[in-house]
């Protein structure tokens, strides 16, 4: 005779499973997966092993991860940026043994070079060659430099910015796949997607445009990629890949906007205020907030150290509230300690 615990238990996940996927959505793969380990046990057998492992599970994708990457785990970073820098590479080798992280393992982290692309992979083909190239992102601090554009030159947008009349030549660009499937429909072509991390690059024409980043009837592909031995993928974000992928297209190239949601120049900040700014979040297309995440502080710490070292080199020209960080020496020490051995 069987247990009627089983069905009980099944059904109450089910109406579970119901009320929270209408509030979250981007769950449904977890739900789904406990679910259908709670339908594989076998109710007339010893049912114990099985229950601990469901058991587990749902403490580890909505107890344990969820503290890790959504509560603790933002703060503890910030901490130890500011204390013990070396130790993030270490605690993301820890917490990436219970869920994938987005930093740099202790081994992985590069030895710093001269030349910032050598921590980077980048292979870009079937693309014209400029001498100088404009690339625009949504920080609130184009709209003070707007004067400053040259907007003669080709002008790569990245990520589903605005449509601009201004510019005499247009690319859209994106290293973020969702990013990629809103822009193409609304129709922001010709369109590029930087393949990473097993995603392979895409290319959408305009028939109407100029084929101004590619005159090859073959399809133009841009892939970044961070260097390491075991596999680390630290968070970059679309703009910094982006930026990388151009790089190799480019003998100089203007950025204007890379402020990371900062509200103004962070040499302005004060360490309290720098604090915040690193655990900072957004709100989503939806006007909703988006919850402080241990991935966007990853993101932010990255985005800075990249933004500070191009601006030691004659190709990159950082116009944004992100490229004072370069007054702010004891900060960048602490951000590259953190990444580089």
């Amino acid at each position: 005779m069987g247990y009627p615990y089983g069905e009980i238990l099944n059904v109450f996940c089910k109406e579970l499973h119901i009320k929270i996927m209408n509030r979250a959505k981007t769950r449904n793969s977890n739900y789904s997966r406990i679910l259908k380990d709670i339908k594989k046990i076998n109710w007339n057998g010893d049912t114990l092993l099985d229950l601990r492992r469901i058991v587990i599970k749902i403490l580890r994708l909505y107890i344990i991860i969820p503290i890790i990457k959504k509560y603790f785990g933002p703060y503890l970073v910030v901490f130890l940026l500011h204390f013990r820098p070396e130790s993030i590479s270490l605690l993301n080798k820890i917490v990436s043994k219970i869920e994938s992280m987005s930093f740099i393992s202790p081994d992985d982290k590069p030895f710093k070079t001269d030349n910032l692309l050598d921590d980077f992979t980048i292979d870009v083909v079937n693309t014209n060659s400029f001498d100088e190239i404009n690339c625009i992102i949504r920080g609130s601090s184009v709209s003070n430099n707007f004067g400053k554009i040259n907007t003669k030159i080709p002008t790569f947008i990245i990520d589903e910015n605005f449509v601009i009349d201004k510019f005499e030549e247009i690319i859209y660009i994106t290293g973020d796949m969702k990013k990629f499937s809103r822009m193409k429909n609304k129709g922001l072509l010709p369109l590029i997607f930087v393949g990473s991390n097993g995603f392979l690059s895409k290319y959408v024409s305009n028939n109407s445009s100029k084929k101004v980043l590619s005159d090859s009837a073959a399809m133009p592909s841009m892939f970044v990629k961070f260097n390491a031995k075991n596999n680390s993928r630290p968070s970059m974000g679309s703009a910094l890949m982006s930026v990388l992928a151009l790089s190799k297209i480019s003998n100089k190239i203007n950025v204007y906007g890379w402020d990371l949601h900062l509200e103004k120049n962070i040499s302005e900040m004060n360490y309290f205020e720098y604090i915040k700014f690193l655990l900072h979040t957004t709100s989503d297309r939806f006007g909703r907030k988006r919850d402080i995440r241990i991935q966007s502080v990853f993101e932010k710490i990255i985005n800075l150290n990249y933004i500070y070292r191009m601006q030691l080199d004659s190709k990159f020209n950082i116009v944004s509230y992100a490229s004072s960080i370069v007054d702010r020496k004891s900060l960048i020490t602490n951000i590259q300690r953190a990444i580089y051995k």
